[in-house]
C-alpha cells in the first residue's frame, strides 16, 4: 500500500503549478501511443484504508487521538490493524517525501 501511496503523490504533484504528472503523462500516452507504467499501477487490496488515509492525513501522522475523533465523527469502524495501518502509511508517506526532497 505505501508503493501506491507514493506513487499517488507523485502522479498528482504538480510540478508547474498547472497540470499534474498524472494528467501530462496521460497526454503523452494520447498523442503518442505509449503509456507510462506508472500510470497503471493496481489499486491496493485494502482499498478502503486508503480512502480513509486521503481522508485524514494532513502531512502529519496522525496521532492515536486524531484517529479516535475521525472515527467517532465519521462512524468509521477501522479494526486495530487498520488504524495501526493508516499510521503506518503516514510514516512511510513521510519518510518517502522526506527522501526525494533530499534527492532534489
Amino acid at each position: 500500500m505505501l508503493v501506491y501511496a507514493l506513487g499517488y503523490f507523485e502522479l498528482e504533484h504538480r510540478p508547474d503549478g498547472k497540470s499534474s504528472v498524472r494528467e501530462q503523462l496521460e497526454q503523452v500516452a494520447k498523442t503518442t501511443g505509449k503509456r507510462d507504467e506508472r500510470l497503471d499501477v493496481e489499486q491496493p487490496f485494502l482499498l478502503h484504508v486508503w480512502y480513509w488515509f486521503c481522508e485524514i492525513y494532513s502531512g502529519d501522522i496522525p496521532t492515536w487521538s486524531e484517529l479516535q475523533a475521525w472515527q467517532n465523527v465519521l462512524q468509521e469502524n477501522p479494526t486495530p490493524s487498520e488504524f495501526r495501518l493508516l499510521r503506518r502509511i503516514a510514516m512511510g508517506v513521510n519518510n518517502g517525501r522526506s527522501n526525494t526532497a533530499s534527492k532534489s
